[in-house]
């Protein structure tokens, strides 16, 4: 969202530049002074380097520019952006102040020096200054779309969730959006934070909101599951997460580990192939249930089986380097424990719970939390690495 914003920044203060460079031309053109041939050329130079993002060349140019034009705000918002960008925080805020600081500053340049500074602040790591700012925002103009955003990013960063849904849900009313999905997890993460000061009452209807708010949010039905196992209440854990599975949500794969336990805790373990054989026959492509399915025959010693179940994969995926290492697993496994020990020593042990998901918009991978990325800070962005 940060870099949304910036993309937003850049565009209006390209505009503005363009605005003044084209009166700035025709002054040229009338006036034919060297003074203005020597704007003219340092604001083509700066624009160019700005979008070729050559920001040292840029900064250079505009550095120039203030003093040949000292009253051309946006020139000024454009240096504190650079700045900001090439890491010069503490430029970039003292820069984007006296802006704001300056009498009669016309309403829309304030703000977006306000929007500016607060993307100074969050990169300064200086959290609630950021949030202060985007108040202000929006206490001037209370449906400004960037700021909420901001604040919701900020909320989130400070863990602050239930700010964060507030923001959100506000972000909702202001774009008429239907889409519940990212209230869901801010919901659930009000509910983790609940179970983690032993608030259990809190914590469950928290996250069974979630589940209100977005059926398909597999994170919830996770988690409330690990909440009823730690309550001793078995039954409710496996009713919660063979929901999941029933519903075929994303990653509902991440269950099946815990229904596996859970069965095998009840001597029923059994019923873990049935499950897995349930979601094939809706959807027959799945790989990683056909890999579960193998390595449940193979933990039961019917290799045969697993065999099949790899085979049955390989096909499907004849060029993933993953399924391949599974095959060669099993291959080894039914040639004895010899050849499986000094496998084992040269390569290591691949296990269907190591395969990573993939963040789509920056790569980032994860094991067991593919719901917000780390990086991008995005929500809903991974992928299964073997689809």
């Amino acid at each position: 969202m940060e870099f949304q914003l910036l993309q937003a920044t850049v565009v209006l203060i390209l505009g503005l530049l363009l605005g003044w460079g084209l009166a700035s031309f025709k002054s040229t053109k009338d006036q034919k002074t060297s003074a203005g041939a020597k704007e003219s050329s340092s604001y083509l130079k700066g624009l160019n380097y700005m979008i070729a993002r050559q920001p040292d060349k840029a900064i250079a140019e505009f550095t120039k520019l203030v003093r040949l034009k000292p009253d051309v705000i946006e020139i000024y918002l454009s240096l504190g952006n650079l700045f900001r960008e090439q890491g010069q925080v503490e430029r970039a805020i003292r820069l984007h102040q006296s802006i704001i600081l300056r009498p009669k500053l016309d309403e829309s340049i304030k703000l977006q020096a306000l929007l500016d500074l607060g993307l100074d602040y969050r990169k300064a790591g200086l959290v609630d200054r950021a949030i202060s700012t985007y108040r202000q925002v929006i206490s001037q103009q209370p449906e400004h779309l960037a700021a909420y955003r901001q604040l919701e990013q900020l909320y989130e960063e400070a863990r602050d969730w239930s700010a964060a849904y507030m923001a959100e849900r506000k972000l909702l009313r202001l774009t008429k959006s239907k889409d519940k999905s990212v209230p869901a997890h801010l919901q659930v993460q009000i509910g983790r934070a609940y179970h983690e000061q032993n608030n259990v009452k809190e914590a469950l209807k928290r996250l069974k909101t979630a589940i209100e708010l977005d059926k398909s949010c597999s994170e919830a039905y996770l988690y409330l599951g690990d909440i009823y196992l730690a309550q001793g209440k078995l039954k409710s854990a496996i009713s919660s997460w063979e929901d999941m599975v029933k519903l075929g949500i994303n990653f509902s794969c991440l269950a099946y580990s815990k229904l596996e336990e859970a069965y095998l805790a009840q001597n029923k373990y059994d019923k873990i192939r049935e499950v897995y054989e349930k979601v094939l026959a809706k959807h027959p492509a799945d790989i990683r249930t056909r890999l579960a399915l193998a390595q449940y025959y193979q933990r039961l010693g019917k290799s045969e089986l697993a065999h099949e179940e790899i085979k049955s994969v390989a096909r499907l995926k004849p060029q993933n380097q993953l399924v391949r290492q599974f095959l060669l697993q099993l291959m080894i496994s039914a040639k004895g424990k010899a050849m499986l020990t000094e496998y084992k020593q040269l390569f290591g042990w691949l296990k269907l719970a190591d395969i990573p998901f993939q963040c789509e918009k920056c790569g980032h991978q994860t094991l067991d939390s593919p719901w917000k990325c780390p990086r991008c800070r995005q929500w809903d962005t991974f992928s299964d690495s073997l689809s």
